[in-house]
């Protein structure tokens, strides 16, 4: 464990007032990030007599580390429960939860009701979800909202917030969303600039890439609604992916659908989808004093390998860097060279422990993709068909 001078856990009332400082009994920190979230689960045990302290309902956990001569919050959360457990060692178990978390208790209504948006950006809904339900009804501010690119003709809503927010984020695609550490709501347009790179052999101490092939659909039969008493059906599928990997049927129904041109339009986005398998990456970086969250939206995330990854070819010119070659096949002017690429996605969550470094901790990140353009676009697709009820 760290030297207990370098960080502090504090235990508060749901009003943010000091209760106890928890740094000396503790024996296991852990805390999370999430993309969609912001702060999530912490854990944290105590090696205490197991009714030493009385826990309260929404009592509050902030997690402070040293930085140079003060301190920083980096994570705030509400305690869900407790394990209190009377044996040789007593120990108190924390079961610490984002405020993000409050959103699954919070309902999205008109004076009970459905409650209807029509003709708003998918930001200006979560502006008023955000002012209507959620300061409203907790400790929790409003932060940036960012514009969106996509307005609904009607939404209908009686759900919980977090409910409501995921459809939305859906619909609009390549957000990420949740409260941070500073009890701020945020809604964030996705950066696709790649913001830090890891190296497998320097700060990489564990790299897992799993491959999930049993999601993989190439190929589609499509049945939609009647025209003239005839149901409307059609096929679509991607051949290349059939030669890589294998033939993925699969049958789809919406009854909205009855013609060419916008089956055309929602099986293309499915296939572009789903037509390849998905990629998880698990890496862990030992003795950091790295925080992603730092920067909201946190951008693309690198992982490289030299020993896999081609990186022989730097692009841009020699006096700035690169490697001085053209773009392009030689019959068109270019290099004809085959330039370097390594994986690089947006991180999913990101997983923190405390190291043996002063000012330093590890990282565990794993990759699981973003709410994908292809994905808000079938969203999109559907919506145009017919309004979105959730009860």
């Amino acid at each position: 464990m760290a030297n207990a001078n370098f960080y502090n856990v504090e235990l508060r009332d749901k009003s943010g007032n000091l209760r106890q400082y928890l740094t000396p009994f503790i024996t296991k920190l852990k805390w999370e990030w999430s993309r969609i979230g912001g702060c999530g689960r912490c854990q944290i045990s105590l090696g205490m007599a197991y009714r030493k302290i009385e826990f309260s309902a929404g009592d509050d956990i902030q997690i402070r580390l040293r930085s140079g001569s003060t301190s920083k919050l980096v994570y705030r959360g509400w305690i869900s429960g407790t394990g209190p457990t009377l044996k040789k060692d007593q120990e108190i178990l924390l079961d610490v939860r984002g405020y993000f978390s409050l959103l699954d208790f919070m309902v999205v209504h008109d004076s009970g009701a459905i409650k209807t948006y029509t003709g708003q950006g998918i930001s200006a809904i979560v502006d008023d979800i955000a002012d209507t339900f959620i300061t409203a009804n907790s400790s929790i501010t409003k932060g940036t909202i960012d514009t969106s690119s996509f307005a609904a003709d009607t939404l209908e809503f009686k759900t919980k917030v977090s409910t409501a927010l995921r459809t939305l984020a859906e619909l609009e695609g390549k957000v990420e969303y949740g409260v941070d550490e500073d009890l701020a709501f945020f809604w964030r347009t996705e950066s696709d600039t790649i913001n830090r790179k890891f190296f497998v052999g320097d700060n990489v101490e564990i790299l897992e890439r799993k491959f999930d092939w049993s999601k993989l659909l190439n190929k589609i039969y499509f049945e939609g609604g009647e025209v003239d008493g005839v149901k409307f059906e059609t096929t679509a599928e991607v051949s290349e992916s059939q030669t890589k990997y294998f033939l993925a049927e699969g049958i789809i129904s919406n009854s909205s659908i009855t013609t060419t041109s916008v089956a055309d339009r929602f099986l293309a986005s499915t296939l572009r989808e789903k037509s390849s398998p998905i990629l998880n990456i698990r890496a862990k970086i030992v003795n950091t004093n790295i925080r992603l969250e730092d920067t909201i939206p946190m951008g693309k995330v690198a992982v490289v390998d030299y020993d896999y990854d081609d990186l022989k070819y730097t692009w841009g010119t020699v006096a700035n860097g690169g490697s001085g070659l053209v773009w392009g096949t030689v019959a068109n002017g270019g290099s004809g060279k085959k330039w370097g690429g390594f994986y690089s996605s947006q991180v999913n969550s990101i997983a923190y422990s405390l190291a043996e470094g002063d000012e330093k901790f590890n990282i565990e990140l794993t990759f699981g993709g973003s709410l994908l353009e292809t994905s808000a676009k079938i969203k999109q697709i559907e919506q145009e068909l017919s309004s979105l009820r959730q009860k």
